[in-house]
């Protein structure tokens, strides 16, 4: 059984027509789709062109984290369609006593944290100031690298891109306090960013010619001089490690890489960590949401660390309001099944 993201198995790159599609369909059986939360209409619309009427689909996500960034709401609309769904209730992120899974229940159910300061996988350290969140934050990745985790071991996730506790200010803070320039510093000025090798990183876009994915975070290993035999020359290369893939970057690449320190709890989705680390503060009032909040919590396996104030945590709690997606998707699928396909008698053969 192999593994790939939908845009590789269609074939698809943006601006291009899929290699897969109504006209030339995919020869599978059974497709298995994981994090559907974050697949939109349109990449749903173009998967199920490329597959045969007879093949099978099986959905994997939760409805309680947060919708595609790209419009549609294609996991809840299909759920609210009547498609047959079985919910999944044993966890096996995270232990099963353990507060991750606790609070997360309690999060979904609109009620405050529980804490229990005995335990040590949990942990909310109260403060007003977002200069001094964002200190909190620095001196909290650097205590879990002292005890041992790796930089890789550690997400840090903050709401929103920009503002005082947003990824931009985090990740240089961060950068400076561990992997500070020195003497033998090897860095790429490349604009206005600057990578150094040990920068954590961050992949933003698909790349099937690397093999690298949007939201794929590495760590830089090395920036030197290669001989490249296709252009019979020697050029600096920088070179990443991917999970123990080795990833090759020329300057002209480097418009798809980001630091990767911190990032946004949307480009966390689908990914986890031992540690994870949330500033909650009413800086980032318009994004306080209740899937934010469990979408980030979720991330973990073993620690979670928010650093903030509770009435940011308890406004995000408190907000359930998903703005609706008016796609009709769910209306169309009950419409099709009650007139089109009666003699099927059920909605998941629906193509």
């Amino acid at each position: 059984m192999h593994a790939t993201t939908i845009h590789s198995l269609i074939g698809y790159r943006p601006g291009e027509r899929p290699e897969y599609s109504d006209e030339n369909k995919l020869r599978v059986n059974f497709v298995i789709i994981d994090e559907v939360s974050m697949v939109d209409l349109h990449l749903m619309h173009m998967l199920i062109q490329a597959v045969e009427l007879d093949t099978k689909i099986l959905l994997v996500g939760d409805t309680d984290q947060l919708p595609s960034v790209s419009p549609g709401n294609v996991l809840g609309d299909m759920i609210a369609a009547g498609i047959p769904t079985v919910r999944l209730t044993e966890v096996f992120r995270q232990a099963e006593e353990s507060q991750i899974v606790t609070n997360a229940h309690r999060i979904n159910k609109g009620k405050s944290l529980l804490i229990d300061r005995e335990k040590n996988d949990f942990f909310f350290i109260p403060n007003e100031v977002p200069k001094n969140i964002a200190d909190l934050i620095v001196l909290s990745v650097a205590r879990f690298l002292n005890l041992g985790y790796e930089l890789s071991d550690i997400l840090v996730l903050s709401p929103m891109k920009k503002g005082p506790v947003g990824t931009f200010i985090l990740n240089d803070l961060l950068r400076e306090a561990v992997n500070p320039k020195t003497s033998c510093s090897k860095e790429w000025k490349i604009g206005n960013r600057l990578y150094r090798v040990g920068d954590k990183i961050l992949q933003t876009q698909n790349n099937r010619d690397k093999d690298v994915y949007n939201g794929d975070i590495g760590i830089i290993r090395s920036i030197d001089k290669h001989f490249i035999p296709e252009d019979g020359e020697h050029r600096e290369v920088l070179i990443a490690d991917f999970s123990g893939k080795s990833v090759s970057y020329f300057r002209e690449d480097m418009d798809q890489l980001e630091l990767g320190y911190a990032i946004t709890i949307h480009k966390s989705q689908g990914g986890e960590a031992p540690i994870v680390i949330i500033p909650m503060t009413t800086v980032h009032y318009t994004m306080l949401a209740r899937n934010l909040v469990y979408t980030g919590l979720t991330r973990s396996k073993e620690k979670v660390v928010f650093i903030g104030t509770y009435r940011a945590l308890n406004i995000a709690i408190a907000n359930d309001k998903i703005a609706k997606r008016n796609s009709k998707l769910a209306e169309r699928i009950r419409h099709f099944n009650q007139t089109s396909y009666k003699g099927m008698g059920r909605v998941d053969e629906y193509r």
